[in-house]
């Protein structure tokens, strides 16, 4: 159930212009599903209060301001509320009396800023009431000094963080917004979002501290993201038979992870994921295959199981002696896009019609995972593909650079680590839809397409699948020819 009530006022006068709003809310939902544990059948419930309220000087000068107080039954009583304002400002200039002499150029151009805050109280379904500590009555096992044993004393399984609360983003924008001849029209937004009081899982106890794995959760970390928005748009009627449209679009999005609780790196700082994308891969430095038992013999050991001539060599990154979990490094850049983009555009003459649209996305590399040919029953497997049969390293073959190691009857761990060896640039760019029609008095033919083709230096599989095997069901390859009646 849910209950709003909400008041609004808006007046003119004059060149002013006003408007308020003030609304309240609250709502509880029941999850009835049988079987269902203690923390997902308690009433899940919301409640708070917005404002807004906007000032309009003669369509030129915008003031808005924004508040939201709101209540979340996942916090302890006293946490539980929140508080985000944010404010905006907009300055319309052309419509200035002293920028009449190039309005009929420049017929609109708009500044405008927005700042605020923004909360989120969904920490995830296992963060549900994160204040609360439980205990499991099972066994579990112990170490005392050399000896193991297990006591089925209970334990804590999830320790309580009583000063668990909102996290909180900082949002800031600063936009401009043109139009041409009353036929361009260009926006452009540069955006700063400052993400604080995220919650999350500390990794900084040391193990004798008798957690286990039931490290506790707090609001620690801290992102930043940050970037670019550009449309365009530009409509042309030429005359009665020929019109014409042409528009665009691009997004510049970077990430970085400001702070968050890490073990002690001062020994391996390339361990630390601070300054590094939200979404970094994190990979062993491949240097190709080995090619010779003496390479092997004057390198690093390698720690991931048996390895011989044709697997992977990996860099010994904090150069000890031995390649194992301390040299893995956080890439620079994420697996998901950084950059997405779009254009196209459609035309009209006389009878004919026709349109395309290409998208794109770049500035991100993808790993590869789980595709490795052959099985048993702890490793997945699947059928040999093309490019590991035609490019995989033998002894005809013996290529530090060859696409795939050599060849054997079930995965060696030494092979299958997340490395730079199986992460790729994933940019491409698609011809997403394309149209072409003719309209006869009342029925249009029209010949269409979505999914046309992609270009891409990733060949695998298609690029906008993301991390793992390809194996996910794929955008489909459709082409229509049909007709349309008007009455």
């Amino acid at each position: 159930w849910s209950m709003q009530a909400q008041i609004n006022y808006a007046r003119k006068f004059g060149k002013h212009d006003v408007s308020a709003d003030v609304v309240y809310h609250m709502k509880e939902k029941v999850n009835n599903a049988t079987g269902a544990d203690e923390e997902s059948l308690l009433p899940f419930r919301q409640q708070g209060i917005a404002g807004r309220a906007t000032y309009n000087y003669g369509g030129r000068y915008f003031v808005e301001g924004n508040f939201g107080y709101n209540g979340s039954e996942n916090f302890i009583a006293g946490k539980r509320f929140g508080f985000f304002p944010s404010a905006a400002v907009g300055w319309t200039i052309s419509n200035e009396k002293f920028f009449a002499p190039v309005k009929n150029a420049i017929t609109n151009l708009k500044l405008r800023a927005s700042y605020g805050l923004v909360g989120n109280d969904a920490l995830g379904d296992s963060h549900r009431f994160p204040y609360i500590t439980e205990v499991d009555m099972g066994a579990r096992g112990y170490v005392f000094g050399t000896n193991f044993a297990t006591i089925g004393a209970g334990y804590i399984s999830n320790y309580g963080n009583e000063n668990a609360t909102w996290e909180v983003a900082k949002k800031l924008n600063v936009g401009v917004d043109l139009e041409l001849f009353d036929d361009l029209n260009i926006a452009v937004d540069w955006f700063h979002e400052y993400r604080t009081n995220i919650f999350m899982q500390r990794k900084s106890f040391a193990s004798h501290g008798g957690v286990g794995g039931s490290l506790p959760f707090a609001n620690l970390g801290e992102t930043v993201n940050s970037g670019v928005d550009l449309s365009i748009n530009y409509n042309k009627v030429v005359n009665s038979d020929f019109q014409y449209t042409l528009r665009g679009t691009f997004t510049y999005a970077k990430s970085q992870v400001m702070a968050m609780d890490e073990p002690d790196y001062s020994k391996n700082p390339h361990l630390s994921k601070i300054g590094k994308p939200i979404h970094s891969n994190k990979v062993l430095v491949a240097e190709g295959l080995f090619t010779s038992q003496e390479e092997i013999d004057n390198s690093p050991r390698q720690d991931f199981g048996t390895y011989g001539v044709g697997d992977i060599k990996y860099k010994d990154v904090n150069e000890d002696g031995v390649v194992n979990a301390n040299d893995y490094i956080w890439s620079d850049k994420p697996y998901f896009p950084e950059v997405q983009y779009g254009f196209g555009g459609s035309v009209k003459y006389k009878n004919f019609d026709a349109s395309l649209m290409f998208q794109g996305s770049a500035r991100y590399d993808i790993t590869m995972y789980n595709h490795h040919p052959f099985c048993d029953a702890t490793h997945f497997g699947y059928g040999v593909v093309q490019y590991i049969a035609d490019d995989h390293w033998s002894w005809d073959n013996n290529n530090k650079n060859a696409g795939y190691p050599r060849l054997t009857s079930v995965p060696l761990d030494n092979n299958i680590q997340e490395s730079t060896f199986y992460m790729h640039d994933a940019s491409f760019l698609r011809l997403k839809s394309a149209e072409i029609g003719y309209t006869l008095k009342f029925v249009r033919f029209y010949l269409a397409g979505n999914n046309l083709f992609y270009l891409s230096n990733f060949k695998y599989w298609d690029p906008e699948k993301g991390r793992g095997n390809g194996l996910s069901y794929p955008l489909q390859r459709t082409v229509r020819l049909g007709f349309q009646f008007t009455f």
